[in-house]
């Protein structure tokens, strides 16, 4: 019999002091005392070196385990090697950029036990404003995000339970029996898709996945040096391997929570607040302050109309910087030509390199698309293609209006 109910598997490299917080919040919040902590170093150069062991030895004295590789192996194979080690039956991978909160782990645990065609559970995981960062990972024609990313944590549609096709590997629970069966991690990828995939191969052998949004975890996000410098490699990698197990799924979460789904400039699927709400809140906030609008637009990411009216107003002001988050944040979730436009303006004023490099390729992108009337239409119809094979009649009912749209009616 297993020694410890569940194992804390952490990959890391280098960022000492991510590290250091990471193992005291669990020390601190994780009450109870039946569990061990394998920590996987990644060949760090930085006080890792010498401080990870008496440090973790110090919090966990007889159920810490540090393993130090010659050389960084990436993620998933240290994901791999700390499983290989554990001694429980249950396993927890973790990011060394989190921060557990208090009974962080009893709401995962009940939910694996409750249902045994779960296949693995997730935290919520938050910025530290108590934004959004992962409650689960959604898929459209524009490939994989963060479900509700941005959307404050008390907002309504977080809490609800859903199945999801994949969530994130920075902070996942699930029995070693079930990650040995899905093969572990794949060691293709280079620090990135390695736990969409596992997912795919757990939801091949018939369990499902969701998120236990009672745990939440803080999450830094990508503090990993080199994140996403193999992005294209792990896409084109994943797309091979299993690009037919994945599914448009955003457009269903959407219009099961209430919101508005559309097709956007780039003939790709977004989410909209609905028109009722959208009504709502510009009566609400009709000759009110800013601030009112500024509070309204935080609790409603997907106000199109809120977020373009703060940009404005922030830019009539003179403060750029600030305007051009607010169309940063609508691109997000409706990338448009005049928005991306925008954006490129703002930026430039305000300096911001990254925002106006990306702007400026989204521009491209877009003018290219309504230049070439046919590109958009070949998009659409291949939309409409998937739409049929998957029977999903909301996409297919809406690419079919798309396409009656951009054609006009039948002679």
């Amino acid at each position: 019999m297993a020694q410890y109910t569940f194992s804390i598997i952490i990959p890391v490299f280098n960022n000492w002091e991510l590290t250091k917080n990471c193992l005291s919040s669990l020390r601190e919040h994780t009450g109870r005392d039946d569990y061990e902590v394998v920590v996987v170093d990644n060949a760090s150069v930085d006080d890792t070196r010498t401080e990870l062991e008496p440090f973790g030895k110090n919090l966990f004295p007889n159920a810490f385990t540090a393993i130090r590789n010659a050389e960084n192996i990436n993620f998933g194979p240290a994901c791999n090697l700390g499983a290989n080690r554990a001694d429980a039956e249950l396993l927890f991978f973790l990011n060394n950029d989190t921060l557990v909160t208090p009974g962080w782990y009893e709401p995962l645990h009940k939910a694996l036990e409750a249902t045994p065609s779960l296949g693995a559970v997730g935290p919520l995981l938050l910025y530290e404003d108590r934004r959004v960062q992962h409650l689960g990972v959604a898929y459209s024609s524009a490939g994989l995000s963060h479900l509700y990313s941005e959307f404050p944590a008390d907002h309504p549609v977080v809490g609800r339970e859903r199945r999801l096709q994949a969530i994130t590997g920075a902070a996942m629970l699930l029995a070693k029996d079930t990650f040995l069966a899905a093969g572990g991690f794949h060691e293709g990828y280079r620090n990135g898709f390695e736990d969409v995939e596992l997912c795919v191969r757990i939801r091949e052998s018939g369990k499902h996945l969701s998120c236990a949004t009672s745990s939440a975890i803080f999450h830094l996000e990508s503090k990993s040096e080199g994140r996403h410098a193999n992005k294209d490699h792990n896409s084109l990698l994943l797309a091979k391997r299993c690009g037919n197990a994945l599914y448009p799924d955003l457009h269903l979460h959407g219009a099961r929570d209430g919101f508005k789904v559309v097709v956007n400039e780039a003939m790709e699927q977004s989410l909209l607040l609905a028109d009722w709400d959208d009504q709502e809140l510009r009566a609400q906030t009709a000759g009110k302050s800013l601030d009112l609008l500024y509070v309204a637009v935080k609790q409603n990411p997907y106000w199109l109309w809120g977020n373009e009216t703060l940009g404005n107003a922030l830019e009539a002001a003179g403060c750029y910087p600030e305007a051009a988050l607010f169309y940063y944040q609508i691109t997000l979730f409706y990338p448009g030509l005049k928005y991306y436009q925008k954006l490129l303006r703002l930026a430039a004023l305000a300096n911001m390199t990254s925002l106006h490099d990306e702007a400026v390729k989204q521009v491209e992108i877009l003018t290219r698309l309504q230049v070439d009337r046919q590109q958009s239409l070949d998009k659409v119809r291949s939309i409409i293609k998937k739409a049929e094979i998957l029977n999903d009649n909301l996409l297919l009912t809406l690419y079919q209006d798309k396409l009656a749209a951009m054609t006009g009616p039948p002679l």
